[in-house]
């Protein structure tokens, strides 16, 4: 089991009215809806609500839909989150190498908080050890650190 754990800073200088996208794929469903419902309810337990849900097919159309919601613009923050198990293929190899890194390749690019919540897992035990509201916390986290840095300017 992940041993992973992440103490939630102070978030209370944090608008709550920022608008947060999340971009999910569909493929692998049932534990993508887990992992976003997770974090989706640890974000409303801390009042933050403006929540837009889109969805791809696969994890190779993410980083698409992150670059058209960037240009349309009116997301403040963008949580990412799929699912990719390893199986017998090298498919897993690509999928997870080419994914991540167009992702990583729009976030430094973009004013836009990006948060990449990819699983990678050999099999779908793996996956429910690592459903846990980390992506949540590690946005608030970063968020909360760029508002005391005043990298960030934060509007109620």
């Amino acid at each position: 089991m992940s041993s992973y754990a992440q103490q939630l800073r102070d978030v209370s200088d944090i608008s709550k009215d920022l608008s947060i996208g999340i971009v999910r794929s569909e493929f692998h469903d049932e534990m993508v809806d887990d992992l976003v419902s997770e974090n989706v309810e640890f974000l409303a337990e801390h009042d933050f609500t403006h929540i837009t849900e889109y969805r791809v097919p696969w994890a190779l159309e993410i980083p698409s839909m992150v670059s058209r919601l960037l240009e349309l613009g009116g997301h403040d923050i963008i949580l990412c989150f799929w699912v990719v198990l390893r199986w017998a293929t090298t498919h897993y190899d690509t999928v997870v190498e080419q994914s991540a890194r167009a992702l990583m390749d729009i976030s430094t690019q973009s004013d836009t908080v990006i948060i990449n919540g990819i699983v990678t897992c050999e099999d779908e035990d793996q996956v429910a050890e690592r459903t846990l509201p980390v992506y949540a916390i590690s946005w608030l986290n970063y968020v909360a650190e760029l508002v005391e840095k005043e990298l960030l300017e934060v509007e109620d």
